[in-house]
């Protein structure tokens, strides 16, 4: 778990930092955005290459575990939707973005740089939403797992196929782990489609 949190807070302290550059250097949008198209490129092809070396731990799970995972995956993509649209009504945020922000299933990395491109401010809430979700469910998921059983691994969302993934087999142990391997490959997959398409509905 130490090293968990510390991936936690160089992360943090990576966004501080830009955050802290921003508002120093002040910058226009149009010089910026391609600079943010390059590293959302980057992010997507690194995600496509772990998903790529997770093919062969994929192709020896069980008929069973596969079906559970793309279940998973399913029950993750439609609370995340649900969440996103109580969320706006609630605190009257744009409807599309908070959305798209809920459905980026903790891959904070691509949600909240590309939210950004559309307003800054929910690139900001779409960075740290997610975040928080990658955090809560390696400090959360022991207790969780215990309550609800196996269907603790959908509070992962994208994050089931690494970051978490430790977390996950621990304690629910290899098969639920292996579910989650799927949820994790599944939603990485999908996210760099359904956000964006979200947005622009």
């Amino acid at each position: 778990m130490r090293e968990e949190l510390r991936a936690a807070a160089r992360t943090a302290s990576a966004f501080a930092i830009g955050i802290a550059l921003g508002a120093a250097l002040r910058p226009r949008p149009d010089d910026v955005l391609p600079y943010a198209y390059i590293f959302l490129y980057i992010v997507v092809a690194t995600a496509g290459a772990y998903v790529g070396l997770s093919w062969r731990r994929l192709a020896s799970a069980g008929r069973r575990i596969l079906s559970v995972g793309l279940m998973f995956t399913a029950a993750a993509l439609v609370g995340d939707a649900a969440a996103g649209l109580a969320i706006a009504e609630l605190l009257g945020l744009p409807l599309r973005l908070t959305v798209a922000a809920a459905l980026g299933s903790g891959w904070y990395s691509f949600t909240g740089p590309f939210l950004s491109l559309f307003s800054p401010s929910m690139g900001v809430i779409g960075f740290v939403a997610n975040q928080l979700r990658e955090d809560l469910t390696l400090a959360l998921f022991p207790a969780i797992d215990r309550l609800i059983g196996e269907g603790s691994v959908v509070m992962g969302g994208a994050t089931s196929m690494d970051t978490t993934l430790g977390v996950i087999t621990r304690y629910a142990g290899p098969e639920t782990g292996l579910e989650g391997l799927v949820q994790g490959v599944v939603l990485t997959l999908l996210i760099p489609i359904i956000v964006p398409a979200v947005v622009r509905l």
